[in-house]
This record gives structure tokens, C-alpha cells and sequence, in this order.
């Protein structure tokens, strides 16, 4: 399924989309990205342990909150200057610039190129606040944003 910025839905086999213009990509289906244990009889494999920061990014028509995961000593500005062209961000609220948020979202993979700004948020969820334009679908008190740190893309 392809959606486009003004809301539409398109239902397509197959198609070719050139990776630079793509802003962001999310499971359809329930289930499609659990990692270590997922899967019954699955095999441990090695992994890393992570640490997790909430960020809030501004892209072109969107405004994504979630957790980004980075190996320990490692930090937000390491996950950004990594060179990944996509970056995974987990349990996701998703605020189009036109229509309803979605939360809940387990995964979605972004485009580093197609970010405007991030912002680290400390001691409170992201869903305080929003980008100009950008419709608050949230209802009673804001949670309270203990530190920010703003990170702007170039």
C-alpha cells in the first residue's frame, strides 16, 4: 500500500520508487519486525545490548515521535552521522501535517535525508507539542519535558 501526502491510498503489486524520495517506512501487518524472540523455536543469535532515546523528528509534511536505539556510549548524533540511510525508530506516533495521528506504531524506518530537525526529549514522553501546522490530536495536560536538546540537520 502507498500513501501519499494529501491522504490518498494506492494498492499496487509492484512498484519503483527511487530510495531519496522516500520519507519514511512502516509494517502493515501486526508482527512483521519483532526481533530476538519473535518467533517460536526461534535461534539465539548474537546481539547487542541498546540503549534508548525518545526523539521527536520533523520531516516534510510529518511529524514522527518514538524511541531511537543506539549501542551503548553511542548517542542520538552517532546514530545520525552513521552514514544509514534509514534509521529505526520504535513504538511511534505518527502526526500528518493533514488527518489523524497514529499511535502505537511498532516500527518505522526513516530517511535520514528527508529529516529537517530531531529533538532528544528527557524525563517525558514526545507527544508534547507539535511542529506549526501540525494538529495536536492529544487531549487533557501535555506530559512535562524535563531537557531538550535540539539537533538540526544539514
Amino acid at each position: 500500500e502507498m500513501r501519499f501526502f494529501d491522504g490518498r491510498k494506492a494498492a499496487v503489486q509492484s512498484a519503483y520508487i527511487n530510495k531519496a524520495d522516500i520519507l519514511f517506512l512502516r509494517e502493515t501487518e501486526d508482527g512483521q519486525t519483532r526481533g530476538l524472540g519473535g518467533k517460536a523455536g526461534h535461534k539465539p543469535y548474537p546481539f547487542v545490548p541498546k540503549t534508548s532515546t525518545m526523539v521527536r523528528l520533523y520531516m516534510p509534511s510529518y511529524t514522527l515521535s518514538g524511541k531511537m536505539h543506539y549501542p551503548g556510549g553511542r548517542g542520538v548524533s552517532d546514530v545520525l552521522n552513521s552514514g544509514l540511510r534509514f534509521i529505526p525508530l520504535t513504538n511511534v506516533e505518527i502526526c500528518p501535517g493533514a488527518g489523524n495521528s497514529e499511535s502505537g506504531v511498532g516500527f518505522i524506518a526513516v530517511n535520514r535525508e528527508q529529516m529537517l530537525s530531531l529533538t532528544e526529549l528527557h524525563g517525558g514522553l514526545c507527544q508534547a507539542g507539535r511542529a506549526p501546522g501540525i494538529p495536536n490530536s492529544l487531549e487533557g495536560p501535555l506530559p512535562q519535558v524535563a531537557s531538550r536538546r535540539q539537533l538540526t540537520l544539514g
